[in-house]
């Protein structure tokens, strides 16, 4: 019997051990410690909202951004950091000409502005004197009355900076990119129900539907172009003695002059 009763007790003093009482200097440093926290962490977030932006710096490719753009970040003068780089974000997300944009925070009253533009990749003219530089997309990056990069014309006027071009216009663009990578192109024009193609040193009429495959009608034009300039047996009309090639029928037809 007092075997069992000193095993009880040292059964009660390891537990015990498990449920000692902290001393009373780690509770002070607690109780401080949430006390520390409680008070100081409401007077940051006072102080926080109390910072206002005074600045609002852009930049684009580490030069200031281009004139005109960014006036409207003004707006968010005077506020707290957050909401400044918040609003000014907002108007980032709706710009379609942009492909990258960074806002940060620059203590104490600053906000850095960092953009980058999309680049054009083909030029469209209309009956005006002006080229819609267009990205990849198809959305309408610059209007300018000169340009280096690819040019094709087109019936009509043309979208507003930040739009895209109608879808037969689209197509034509992608059309032209393709062709133009194999063949030397003179003249590009979409017309009102289909597009006019004239290569380089040929004198033929190239035409082409609205819509379709881009893909099978740049191999299809290729082919074509390959055997005329290198005749066979199987070739039964001289090259000079075509006038047009209409692709807008299934298998495509060749008009004489």
């Amino acid at each position: 019997m007092v075997r069992n009763i000193l095993f009880a007790h040292k059964q009660f003093r390891n537990k015990s051990k498990r449920f000692r009482i902290l001393p009373g200097k780690v509770i002070k440093k607690i109780i401080v410690g949430f006390l520390f926290a409680f008070l100081i962490f409401p007077i940051v977030i006072v102080a926080w909202k109390q910072l206002l932006v005074k600045n609002i710096y852009c930049f684009e490719s580490n030069i200031a951004c281009r004139e005109g753009f960014g006036d409207n970040f003004r707006a968010y003068l005077n506020n707290s950091p957050t909401e400044s780089i918040s609003g000014i974000k907002k108007l980032l997300r709706q710009n379609d000409l942009l492909k990258s944009y960074k806002v940060s925070y620059v203590f104490p009253s600053t906000v850095k502005v960092n953009v980058e533009f999309k680049s054009p990749v083909i030029a469209v003219k209309g009956d005006s004197n002006w080229f819609a530089l267009l990205d990849i997309d198809g959305t309408v990056l610059e209007l300018t009355e000169s340009t280096n990069i690819k040019k094709l014309e087109v019936k009509g006027g043309l979208p507003n900076i930040g739009e895209k071009v109608p879808k037969n216009i689209y197509f034509g663009c992608l059309l032209y990119e393709k062709i133009s990578k194999i063949l030397e192109i003179e003249s590009f024009k979409i017309e009102d129900d289909r597009i006019n193609l004239i290569l380089k040193n040929t004198g033929i009429l190239y035409i082409f539907p609205l819509d379709g495959d881009s893909d099978y009608l740049t191999g299809a034009i290729n082919l074509i172009v390959s055997r005329l300039n290198n005749p066979d047996k199987e070739t039964t009309i001289e090259k000079s003695e075509i006038k047009e090639i209409d692709f807008r029928f299934k298998n495509p037809v060749i008009r004489k002059k």
